[in-house]
């Protein structure tokens, strides 16, 4: 909380709207956001689809006509991607993860619109409550 405090102040100063390039500059806000997102998804789980064909996954068969869901918290808090994944950790996300073992927003052709609007959103009210911390 505190390096995300002194981030905002270093790179807002007395403006508590930040700009379009100030977006940006809050990377340690970001992670901040990112990892809170991971440890409590808006989605707990994606929608169920039906596997229209068998698929093979290593040595492991799901047959045409199974109904498959994606429990995306037990993915985010799964210590086979993460390293100690029950502790609040920003720093993880200094750099992407391109292997979906975050979807917050969901991923791929299917991702969330909504995804940059809220993060813009929550990147405001955090700036927004430094005033009152």
């Amino acid at each position: 909380q505190e390096k995300a405090r002194e981030e905002v102040l270093r790179v807002l100063g007395d403006d508590l709207t930040p700009s379009s390039e100030q977006h940006t500059a809050l990377k340690y806000l970001n992670m901040a956001i990112r990892e809170n997102l991971r440890l409590y998804p808006p989605v707990g789980s994606l929608p169920f689809r039906i596997v229209t064909e068998d698929v093979k996954i290593k040595n492991f068969v799901i047959p045409s006509s199974t109904t498959v869901n994606l429990f995306v918290y037990g993915l985010h808090h799964s210590p086979k991607l993460w390293n100690n994944p029950e502790e609040f950790l920003p720093e993880r996300f200094e750099n992407k993860h391109e292997n979906y073992s975050w979807l917050a927003f969901g991923g791929g052709s299917r991702v969330c619109l909504g995804n940059n609007f809220s993060l813009i959103e929550q990147r405001m009210m955090l700036c927004l409550l430094r005033m009152y911390f």
